[in-house]
């Protein structure tokens, strides 16, 4: 079916419905919407502006004019019904489209509303445990009004952040240091530049991590979590190049015997072999996934 079908028969369905009928549509994540007569036009860069890209960046990039008519594109479509017995509440990123399109709505700003819950998670965290002791009180609530600021409303990024401002503190980290650190972090989770993808650059254990990855996106058959688990052991005992580990020239054989309340069995599993050239674009391909 193609997308001006699929918007008709939407109109449609709606139209039929007898006003009798009370219909409650809920709709997330209307910045992400892609529009389907460009489908193949979304390349790498273009996801990233889609799921992280701003105000500002939109001006700034060229894909940033069509990828804006999608965004009204879908607005139309919400904004266009008018049946008092269908009540639609949608969630986005405040872009420009989306803020056009619903400006004389009723609306709730989630990241408001939950300023107050993230500013005593983070500062309970960051002077709790006896850290009171070492930290000024009034510092500390500044750095927790600057979390507040970059989160938007995200926990998940609050909890991480905090988490490393902890690792800091446990390593003697003064006010200064807690504050530089914080200016670095990224300000979104996904993305090439976001904090999911710094965390995986930093971490200790990142080449262990990209071979398992590596593992479960080529294999030929899924493994596993036993086969994972001994696989692990297995390639921590390795060489830790990463192309040392897919430019042997023979498969990695992996196995185990897995003792359960029943019988003894024995789990083998395969990895393919890969070139250099076909690594490079793997952990290319391993990166946006991420």
């Amino acid at each position: 079916m193609t997308w001006p079908a699929l918007k008709k028969a939407f109109a449609q369905v709606l139209e039929k419905i007898p006003d009798s009928t009370k219909i409650c549509l809920f709709v997330d994540g209307l910045d992400e919407y892609r529009m389907m007569d460009r489908e193949k036009d979304y390349g790498q860069d273009e996801m990233h502006l889609l799921s992280f890209g701003t105000n500002d960046d939109f001006k700034a990039y060229p894909e940033g004019n069509w990828i804006r008519d999608g965004h009204q594109e879908i607005a139309s479509i919400f904004q266009n019904i008018k049946k008092s017995n269908v009540k639609i509440c949608v969630a986005s990123r405040e872009l420009a489209p989306f803020e056009a399109a619903f400006a004389t709505t009723p609306r709730l700003r989630i990241h408001e509303l939950t300023k107050a819950d993230i500013h005593n998670y983070v500062y309970s965290r960051l002077m709790g445990e006896g850290r009171e002791y070492f930290y000024d009180a009034d510092e500390m609530k500044e750095i927790a009004d600057t979390v507040v600021k970059h989160a938007e409303g995200v926990f998940l990024w609050v909890r991480l952040v905090v988490e490393e401002l902890r690792k800091g503190q446990d390593d003697g980290d003064r006010i200064e240091d807690l504050c530089a650190k914080l200016i670095k972090l990224p300000k979104t989770l996904g993305g090439r530049d976001g904090l999911y993808m710094r965390m995986v650059d930093m971490s200790p254990s990142r080449d262990e991590a990209i071979k398992l990855f590596q593992l479960v996106l080529y294999h030929r058959n899924p493994p596993d979590l036993d086969v994972l688990f001994y696989a692990a052991d297995d390639l921590y005992e390795s060489d830790n190049s990463i192309m040392n580990f897919f430019n042997d020239q023979k498969s990695l054989a992996l196995s185990a015997e897995i003792q359960n309340d029943r019988h003894l069995r024995a789990v083998k599993q395969e990895v393919k072999f890969f070139t250099i050239e076909q690594t490079k674009r793997n952990l290319d391909q391993l990166e946006r996934r991420l």
